[in-house]
C-alpha cells in the first residue's frame, strides 16, 4: 500500500480563516489517496501570511537553506517522506512552490511529491 505525507499550504491570513482554501486542498489530496488505495501516514499545514515569499528578485542571491527556514512545516514533511518512504501529496504545484528551486530540491532528494489536480503530470 502507498504511503502519503499531506503538504497544505495557504497564504494568507483570509484563506487560513475561512477554510476554503485549505478545504479544498483537503478534499482533492483525500480523494486522490482514496483513488491510489493509499495510507494518509501524516499532514502538515503552512500558513504564510507575509506575501508571496517564493518571489525572488533576479538581483538577489537565494539558497535553498533561507527558502526552507520560510517553510519549516514542507522541511518537516521532506524528512517524514523519507522515513517512512512516502510520496508528498499536494492539491497543485504551486502549494509547494513557485520558485523551481525548491521544486528542484525535492528532486534532487529523491523525495517523490505527486499533485492530486494532474498525477499524471511528471515532476519536471
Amino acid at each position: 500500500m502507498k504511503k502519503f505525507i499531506a503538504y497544505y499550504r495557504v497564504s494568507t491570513q483570509k484563506q487560513k480563516h475561512s477554510g476554503l482554501g485549505l478545504e479544498a486542498q483537503k478534499a482533492s489530496v483525500v480523494a486522490y489517496v482514496k483513488s491510489e488505495k493509499g495510507t494518509l501516514v501524516e499532514s502538515f499545514t503552512e500558513i504564510e501570511t507575509a506575501g508571496n515569499k517564493d518571489v525572488i528578485r533576479m538581483d538577489s542571491h537565494i539558497s535553498i537553506d533561507s527558502l526552507l527556514k520560510k517553510r519549516p512545516k514542507l522541511l518537516k514533511a521532506i524528512q517524514v517522506a523519507k522515513q517512512v518512504k512516502a510520496i508528498i501529496v499536494v492539491k497543485e504545484a504551486s502549494r509547494l512552490s513557485r520558485f523551481s528551486l525548491l521544486i528542484d530540491f525535492l528532486l534532487s532528494s529523491n523525495v517523490e511529491f505527486v499533485c492530486a489536480d494532474s498525477p499524471r503530470d511528471t515532476p519536471f
